[in-house]
C-alpha cells in the first residue's frame, strides 16, 4: 500500500500527540508538575498547540497558518524564559542559596550564551531569505550554558534528567537553525523541509527519554519536602 505525504504527516503527528499526552500525564500522576511548574506548563503547552492548529488547518484560509503559528512563537519563549528562571533558581537553592560568586558564574554564563549567540548570527548567511530568529538562537545557548552548570554540580537526578532533555533540544535547534539558514539561501525546499522535520523529531525523542526517566522517579507528594531530599548544600560548589 503506498502512503501519501500527507498521510505520514498525519500518522507521525498523532504518534506524537499521543506521546505528548503520556509525558504530561506521568508529569502530573508523579507530583513533578508541582516541584517543576514552568516545566509542566510548555510541555502542556506544545500538544494543545498541535491539536489546535491541526483542528483549525481544514478551515483556515490558506496562508493563514504560518501567521498563526508564528503568533505562538513568542508565548513559546517566555515559556522557556520561565523553564530557564526556575532550572536557576531549582539550582541555586540544591547548592545553598545565592551568593556573589554563583551571582557572578550566572552573568558569565549569560555572557558566554551572548557571544556565542554574536559568533553564530555573525557566520549565518545575511541575506537569507528566511533569516535566523536571534531570540531562539540566544535562548538556545543560554539552556545549553544552564545544562553545562546543573551537568557539572547538581546531584539531583530529577533536574539533570529534565535539563538533559533541554540542552539536546537546544543543540539539534542550533544545528537546525544553521542548516536551514544555509538551505533557504540555496532555495533547496527538500534540505529545508528535512532538518524542519529533524527538529520535530527530536522533541518527540526528548519527550520519549523524559516519559521512561520521570516514570522512574519516586513520587512526589510534598514539594517542599522534595526541596529538602534535593537540597545538599556544599560550600566548595559552586
Amino acid at each position: 500500500m503506498h502512503l501519501t505525504q500527507s498521510t505520514i504527516n498525519v500518522v507521525i503527528w498523532t504518534a506524537g500527540l499521543a506521546l505528548q499526552c503520556a509525558l504530561v500525564v506521568v508529569v502530573f500522576r508523579r507530583g513533578i508538575a508541582r516541584c517543576f511548574p514552568a516545566f509542566t506548563v510548555p510541555i502542556t503547552f506544545y500538544p494543545l498547540r498541535a491539536a489546535l492548529l491541526f483542528a483549525l488547518v481544514a478551515h483556515l484560509e490558506p496562508g493563514t497558518y504560518e501567521p498563526l503559528y508564528s503568533a505562538l512563537a513568542p508565548l513559546a519563549l517566555l515559556l522557556q524564559a520561565a523553564v530557564d528562571v526556575e532550572i536557576t533558581l531549582r539550582l541555586i537553592r540544591e547548592l545553598g542559596g545565592w551568593s556573589h560568586r554563583r551571582g557572578l558564574l550566572l552573568l558569565g554564563l549569560l555572557s558566554i550564551a551572548s557571544v556565542f549567540t554574536w559568533l553564530m548570527l555573525s557566520r549565518l548567511p545575511s541575506h537569507a531569505p528566511i533569516p535566523t530568529d536571534r531570540t531562539e538562537t540566544l535562548a538556545s545557548f543560554v539552556m545549553l550554558s544552564l545544562f553545562a552548570w546543573v551537568l557539572a554540580v547538581s546531584r539531583s537526578k530529577l533536574l539533570r534528567r529534565i535539563v538533559a532533555g533541554f540542552g539536546l533540544f537546544a543543540a539539534i535547534q542550533l544545528l537546525s537553525q544553521a542548516a536551514r539558514a544555509e538551505a533557504a539561501l540555496q532555495r533547496n525546499d527538500r534540505a529545508y523541509a528535512g532538518w524542519s522535520y529533524a527538529l520535530a523529531g527530536t522533541y518527540l525523542i526528548v519527550a520519549a527519554m523524559w516519559l521512561v526517566a520521570l516514570r522512574a522517579e519516586p513520587e512526589v507528594s510534598n514539594p517542599t519536602a522534595s526541596g529538602r531530599r534535593m537540597a545538599n548544600p556544599t560550600s566548595g560548589r559552586v
